[in-house]
């Protein structure tokens, strides 16, 4: 999407009609979930809340850094605090968080059916009404993709009349400005608006980044009816400085190189790689209540992601891929009161059908075509129901099951690397080659025969909770199964050549998880607090071999860990908020026993201090620890560890009415540090986080 086409869709909302008296949506101690309807917060210990109060008063930058402060929460960053290609990963899942987290807004799906990472920057910070999080938690509700655990990232709906304008300059030549305007539409409409528009030289060389998005709301509330539009679409371009070696992360961290992946004529210094993503979300919806007891809801989903990589000095590749997904979940909810006991009964059905196309060329000789494509599909559909019994005033049973089954079909043409074969036949004889020590072997020599398939698989989950919930005290504990599927991305492997999208003919088996947790919250106007104790026995999890070029099942593994957080008034106008998480993983079988999943740290913890001054400015300092770590595909454990870090970001902010200033400062002791590394022959790659960064910003409230 071209930025003209951003720059009128802003022009447009900005042109949205003309207020009219407030129309208020009640979206207090609101919590969705845990039910996929709203409902009060007291009665689901089991739920981490970032309130908005805490979301205004952080000093992070994206929706990633807010959820570092909750305890069993990594964050991943390959590029930056902008949040691009950060990958959010709850209870330990390593390389593969991304397809075990499952991120909602407003309670529907933002993971695309790939592998692709999130686009937090389509949510702006300013949007968002509160953040809910359910750790390993999930599947019933939600199906596929759940098993480290749920966050729904619930966006100001309140259709209050209010506009802000906020404008950020920062280090490494960062600016942005943020626009939100909200309001009704004649008594019973109302509308939200936000605009997100930034542009920055980036810390690294080739880690320049523009991005711009708009999103927003519509609705009308009608008698027992409420009908909204939820709709997204941003534009994000950004360098790929990729990952350094040892010898300069330590001497030039700010440096980019790609490291030799064979002994093959590789560039040794890499300015010039470069991605592309713009996408578009709709998400039509309705609620009516057919009568007191029985309210039905439901949603359509469509999401489109287009992506361009090129690299002109590497073969002068250029990859281009499109997600497109559709999605169709009605479900009802049925209230009843047998027996003078509470009883909520939530059933449903979910359609979703993602579609990708891939495409590379620039690499093939004459003895292919100029270009090959990779293509693959999927189809679920599931069921569920989950029925929730008050069986005292404070003591709720939650039983609740679902069966999800889904189709997927793959296809790849057949291409040749080199011109010097004078067949493709020739091409494909198999060969193996020595690279630091390390024997490689490509299956289908340098190139690869077209190749397709398809399967079919069904998998069912159950999950049984017991939520207490007293005045101040509340516990729970749950115990359950879940499940996923590979995605569209983990149908294909990589050719050992040049990393490229590589369809083998085989499918790989679901991951399953048995579950269990307990945990003990406790409230009152001084101390919120909480813990809680978890294990998950996986089988099959789905995981990317860098041995093979291919993803694989692996061996059984345990998830286990302790997750506690205190949040503490030491006076009136001073909070401290304190999080610790241990999380222990580990193969239990087969040819990696009792190693430790590699990416994943043991220890991590942070700790933030609030002063409220009122009139004299809010000021917050929030400490980030992150324990040390094997790097990625160090599954025989032999390498050392990525060092621990710990980092430092503050934020100050004055009120002037109608004009706001702040300033944040993030990793103010400028610790160098990698949140991401990975091994490849033996030998330890970095991607380097930003040194300290410091932004500036001024907000106008419009009346």
């Amino acid at each position: 999407m071209k930025r003209s086409t951003i720059a009128s869709l802003i022009g447009m909302l900005l042109s949205a009609p003309v207020f009219a008296e407030d129309f208020k949506l009640n979206t207090d101690n609101v919590i969705v979930t845990s039910s996929r309807f709203e409902e009060d917060l007291s009665s689901n210990p089991s739920v981490k809340i970032i309130t908005h109060e805490e979301i205004q008063n952080s000093p992070s930058v994206s929706i990633p850094d807010l959820l570092r402060t909750l305890a069993g929460i990594n964050i991943q960053s390959l590029h930056g605090n902008s949040g691009t290609d950060t990958t959010v990963d709850i209870r330990g899942f390593g390389d593969t968080a991304i397809s075990n987290t499952l991120v909602l807004v407003n309670g529907q799906r933002l993971n695309s059916p790939d592998s692709s990472n999130i686009q937090w920057a389509s949510i702006p910070v300013k949007a968002i009404d509160h953040i809910e999080v359910i750790s390993g938690d999930g599947t019933i509700l939600y199906g596929d993709r759940a098993t480290g655990g749920v966050i729904n990232i619930i966006t100001d709906k309140s259709g209050k009349t209010a506009a802000s304008l906020t404008t950020t300059i920062g280090s490494y030549g960062y600016k942005s400005v943020d626009g939100y305007l909200s309001g009704s539409l004649d008594h019973d409409g109302y509308f939200n608006t936000f605009i997100h528009t930034s542009d920055e030289n980036g810390y690294r060389e080739n880690s320049a980044e523009t991005s711009h998005s708009v999103s927003g709301r519509i609705g009308y509330n009608l008698d027992s009816v409420n009908t909204f539009i939820d709709y997204s679409v941003f534009h994000i371009e950004n360098g790929l400085p990729g990952v350094l070696s040892a010898t300069d992360y330590a001497q030039n961290p700010r440096s980019s190189e790609i490291f030799p992946i064979t002994s093959r004529p590789f560039s040794p210094k890499d300015l010039n790689q470069r991605q592309a993503k713009e996408g578009l979300k709709i998400r039509p919806g309705f609620s009516v209540a057919l009568n007191q007891n029985l309210e039905l809801s439901t949603e359509l989903l469509f999401s489109y992601e287009k992506t361009k990589f090129t690299d002109p000095d590497q073969y002068d590749i250029k990859k281009n891929r499109e997600i497109t997904s559709y999605g169709f979940t009605p479900k009802l909810k049925w209230t009843s009161d047998p027996f003078n006991y509470k009883n909520v009964m939530i059933g449903g059905y979910d359609y979703y059908y993602g579609n990708f196309n891939g495409q590379t060329t620039g690499i093939l000789s004459n003895t292919g075509a100029d270009n090959y494509s990779t293509n693959a599909n999927q189809t679920t559909q599931s069921v569920y129901l989950q029925n929730t019994t008050s069986i005292t005033q404070k003591l709720d049973a939650i039983v609740g099951m679902r069966s999800e089954q889904i189709k997927q079909s793959a296809q790849q043409d057949a291409f040749c690397y080199y011109s010097y074969y004078s067949s493709l036949q020739d091409c494909f004889t198999p060969y193996s080659y020595i690279y630091q020590g390390v024997t490689y072997n490509a299956p289908y020599g340098d190139g690869n025969p077209s190749m397709s398939g398809n399967q079919k698989s069904t998998k069912n989950a159950y999950q049984l909770t017991l939520n207490y919930h007293d005045v101040n005290w509340g516990s729970y504990f749950k115990s359950g199964t879940s499940f996923r599927f590979s995605n569209l991305d983990e149908i294909f492997g990589s050719d050992p050549v040049n990393a490229n999208t590589i369809f083998y003919g085989s499918f790989l088996k679901p991951q399953t998880s048995y579950n269990n947790e307990v945990g003990l919250t406790y409230k009152d106007t001084i101390i919120e607090s909480r813990v809680s104790v978890y294990r998950m026995d996986i089988d099959n999890e789905i995981a990317y071999d860098p041995n093979s070029y291919s993803n694989v099942n692996l061996a059984p593994t345990t998830h286990k860990g302790i997750e506690a957080q205190l949040a503490y008034k030491i006076l009136e106008n001073l909070r401290a908020k304190l999080s610790y998480s241990y999380t222990e993983v580990k193969f239990t079988s087969g040819l990696y026993a009792g190693n430790i999943v590699p990416n994943v740290p043991e220890n991590m913890g942070s700790a933030q201090l609030l002063w409220d001054q009122h009139q004299y400015g809010k000021y917050v300092a929030q400490v980030n620890y992150v324990g040390s770590r094997y790097f990625s595909g160090d599954f025989y454990n032999t390498d050392t560890k990525l060092a621990s870090y710990t980092t430092l970001d503050l934020k100050a902010a004055w009120e002037f009415k109608p004009i706001t200033v702040s300033f944040t400062g993030m990793n103010m002791l400028d610790k160098k540090y990698s949140p991401m590394g990975t091994v490849y022959g033996g030998v330890n790659y970095y991607y380097p986080g930003n040194a300290r960064t410091l932004y500036l910003s001024l907000t106008y409230n419009f009346k």
